[in-house]
């Protein structure tokens, strides 16, 4: 992102801010346990609020003005607010309004109102009920969003829009009423919604968001509207229209065997991911592609075949699968290959992934691989060592997560396997003509000023290790600020020849739960971050070359807490 010094810049963020927030004529001033300003258009907006009522009558009138907005954050974290009137005049609602009212059980929103702002009644536990009136137009995003008690909801004749994570984690969500008048499905807008059993996608419909049915956990059936245009549904499964792409199957479904159609083309991200009662899928000859976590978590699924026709298989594909022994490829394929269940690149320079059930204790990374992907070998709890051979030159993200303390690396004095071991405070065993008198045991991450690992060869000759020329150097230098609600500002040094950096950040010093970012800049706005609590930072650079990445140190973690 381009820094914001420049006058244009500034004038457009003035006139975007216009946009979101009503012009106001005058200072704020108190009525009451209310604070309040009044509008360009002589009506009042609702600025704050003092009191610790546990039963609120709005007024309509302030000084003879009609109040015709709730501002934001009005009553943010009022805990003992439990029933709420809102008068008609008002029209909107602005974000964070009512949010964590913890003891709030039921609201009716006016028949004037039109807006309702981001996260207005987020984390509202004990909401039951809500009543939406047709003027309704928009609905921000995560306005529902962790209402754990919400049952049933219908969306008003007028919403177009359903924003992202706005019924997410409302896991007692049985029944949801979208009206025809819905375009699109933002993302994440029913994640975890454990309750829901079937909902039907309406014909106006053109757009559906990442990852919106996932964590589902009672979801059978996803019916589409026949006349929509955009997707189609079989036997419950979500389809585009014509059904070459598989975009979600439904975690509920109890059926232990699935066959894609075979006019089936491409499996979207995450779409079987959880379905955890599938044993067995059978992948018709003809599929181009298969998306990102595509499989993830199908602990039922013993063995998978990929057909040869599939040049694409997305990052974690069959990640967390507890139960898979071998992916195997048919003969044919040119893009990947399988070797006693593992997967491969075609020419076997790149690990994929290791099946997470197989039983064997020990494995031997051929030595024609030369890079160990993402999550490869991902919580395969059984193993309990593993020999790296020199020609590593890259290992990805989380190639070992959860077992530190368990499984031992065998690698080369000076290889990437040993920098990659030291840095993830893994145990690990030099091997060859350097290596050392015992093993090496790890430190636990949260201690720093015990993380430094000291490495005696038997042969006292000092060994240099082989730094690859291509590794870009450690980010220093790293910044983080929150200057807005929810998101934080991270910016660091840039590192000379790098093609662009990877941020992890998290809500523990451990990175347990952890996302990541990839940028080409050096400065990135985290967003949709939870409001008052504390985030852990850091940024490594990477660098691509004679088609490999090269990672560098991750820098030193920076914690902040977010607004």
């Amino acid at each position: 992102m381009k820094k914001f010094f420049s006058l244009v810049t500034a004038l457009i963020m003035a006139i975007s801010l216009v946009g979101i927030f009503p012009s106001v004529a005058a200072s704020a001033e108190t009525s009451g346990d209310y604070e309040y300003t009044v509008l360009e258009d002589g009506t009042v907006e609702i600025t704050g609020y003092t009191g610790s009522e546990t039963e609120i009558e709005i007024p309509d009138e302030i000084e003879g003005k009609a109040v015709t907005s709730i501002g934001n954050k009005v009553f943010y974290c009022c805990e003992s607010l439990e029933s709420i009137i809102i008068p008609d005049s008002v029209t909107n609602i602005g974000s964070y309004a009512f949010w964590a009212c913890h003891s709030l059980t039921s609201i009716e929103i006016p028949n004037n109102v039109t807006d309702i702002g981001e996260s207005a009644f987020q984390y509202c536990i004990s909401l039951k009920s809500v009543i939406l009136h047709d003027s309704i137009i928009n609905i921000g995003n995560s306005v529902f969003s962790d209402c754990d008690s919400l049952e049933s909801i219908t969306i008003p004749g007028k919403v177009t829009s359903i924003g992202g994570y706005v019924f997410m984690n409302c896991n007692r969500l049985t029944s949801i009423t979208l009206p025809d008048s819905v375009t699109s499905i933002g993302d994440y807008a029913f994640y975890g919604c454990s309750g829901l059993k079937s909902l039907t996608i309406p014909i106006g419909v053109k757009s559906i968001g990442e990852n919106v049915f996932l964590q589902c956990s009672n979801l059978t059936d996803i019916n589409v509207n026949s006349d929509n245009t955009q997707y189609s549904s079989d036997n419950g499964i979500l389809f585009n229209y014509d059904k070459t792409e598989l975009i979600q199957y439904p975690q509920g479904k109890k059926e232990t065997a699935y066959t894609i159609p075979e006019n089936v083309t491409s499996i979207g991200d995450c779409a079987f991911t959880f379905c955890e009662s599938l044993t067995s899928i059978t992948i018709p000859n003809g599929m181009i592609s298969i998306g990102r976590n595509a499989f993830t978590r199908c602990n039922g699924l013993i063995s998978v075949t990929i057909p040869n026709s599939v040049i694409s298989i997305g990052i974690s594909a069959f990640l967390y699968c507890d139960s898979l022994t071998e992916i195997n490829i048919d003969l044919g394929n040119k893009q990947y290959i399988s070797q006693d269940g593992v997967l491969f690149n075609y020419d076997k320079t790149e690990l994929i992934q290791y099946p997470k059930g197989k039983k064997q204790t020990t494995y031997t990374v051929p030595s024609s691989v030369k890079s160990i992907g993402d999550g490869a070998f991902y919580h395969c709890d059984n193993l309990e060592s593993i020999v790296i051979p020199n020609s590593v030159i890259n290992m990805g993200e989380d190639v070992f997560e959860s077992y530190y303390w368990e499984i031992t690396i065998k690698c080369y004095k000076g290889s990437c396997a040993e920098q990659y071991a030291i840095e993830n405070g893994m145990k690990y065993e030099l091997i060859g003509d350097n290596k050392t008198s015992s093993t090496i045991s790890p430190q636990k991450p949260n201690d720093a000023s015990k993380n430094k690992i000291t490495v005696s060869p038997i042969n006292p000759k000092k060994i240099t290790p082989n730094k690859n020329p291509a590794k870009p150097a450690k980010v220093v230098n790293v910044k983080v600020k929150s200057k807005k609600t929810r998101k934080l500002n991270v910016s660091w040094k840039k590192v000379s020849g790098a093609t662009g950096y990877e941020v992890m950040y998290a809500k523990n010093n451990k990175f347990k739960g952890k996302k990541t970012v990839k940028v080409k800049k050096n400065k990135v706005t985290l967003k949709r971050l939870k409001s008052k609590k504390k985030y852990f930072v850091k940024v490594r650079a990477y660098k691509k070359a004679n088609g490999n990445t090269y990672y560098g140190k991750w820098s030193k973690v920076v914690k902040k807490k977010a607004k």
